[in-house]
Parts: structure tokens; sequence; C-alpha cells
């Protein structure tokens, strides 16, 4: 049982270490992005929250750490959704990301005072089908990557 736990939290991480590398590709902040996603501390969480033996623990333990703390525990999710019970179903977060990347949009056409950001664009683009796919997702990351960091109301 040891070894078979052993195992697949190894290979959970080396899966994570993988798609992480695969991720940073074509990013704007590609060495900020590795720094904080492979740390030794964020590979050992997101090996044990992906490994077999885990099951739906880091669900909830990242609903009641955000309940205690405001931030979650494990959050290792490689489709950056959230990790809690409540919050971390595609539906919810797809209507969250279309109303912000819409509203984003909006802002921007209609205000001569807002820039529309990287974060507006990412709210946008993943209300798209297969964003989250190697390859598309690097491709998307690169059309919002010179637009500025966060929304600025100029006055």
């Amino acid at each position: 049982t040891a070894s078979l736990f052993l195992h697949s939290t190894f290979f959970a991480g080396l899966v994570y270490v993988g798609q992480t590398h695969l991720q940073a590709t074509g990013r704007h902040d590609r060495r900020e992005f590795l720094r904080k996603r492979l740390e030794p501390e964020a590979i050992a969480k997101a090996a044990f929250q992906r490994s077999a033996y885990a099951s739906v623990f880091p669900m909830f333990a990242d609903s009641a750490a955000e309940m205690v703390t405001g931030e979650p525990f494990f959050n290792s999710r490689m489709s950056e959704l959230a990790t809690n019970v409540w919050t971390g179903n595609a539906s919810y977060d797809w209507i969250e990301k279309a109303s912000s990347g819409v509203s984003g949009l909006a802002q921007a056409a209609l205000s001569n005072n807002y820039d529309f950001s990287q974060r507006d664009w990412n709210n946008l683009y993943r209300t798209l089908p297969f964003q989250n796919m190697l390859g598309i997702q690097q491709f998307l990351h690169n059309l919002g990557g010179n637009l500025p960091k966060y929304s600025e109301d100029r006055y």
C-alpha cells in the first residue's frame, strides 16, 4: 500500500512539473509563473492533490482553508479552476469569466478612460471551447501578451 501511494504521488508530481513547463511556453510572465508553480512546496501539494489516494480530500481541505484563511491550501489544478466545493465547478467558472470578460470589453469600448487588459483578455478567452488545450492556450496567451497587465481608469 505504501509503495502504491508513493508511486502514485511521485508520478502525479512528475506529470504536474511537465504540464507546468508546457503551460509556461509562450507566456509573457514565464519566469514568474514557473518560479511560483515549481516551488518544492507547490510540487508536493500538487503531487498529493493529483495522486490516486487523495480523492476528494484536497477539495474539502481547500474549502475549509478558504473559509478560515481566505486562501486555498492546495490550489494546483492545471485548468486554473478553483479547488473548493462551491466555485470549483466549471459552469460557475464559465459564467464568472464570461461576465468579467464581456464587462471589460464593454468598458474598454465605451470609455476612453479604460484600457482593455491582459486580465480582461484572459477572462474573455477562458470562455472559448478548447481554450485550455496545450498549443491553443499558448496561442491565446500570446495574443494578449502586449496588453497592459491590469486595467486602469485614467482620469
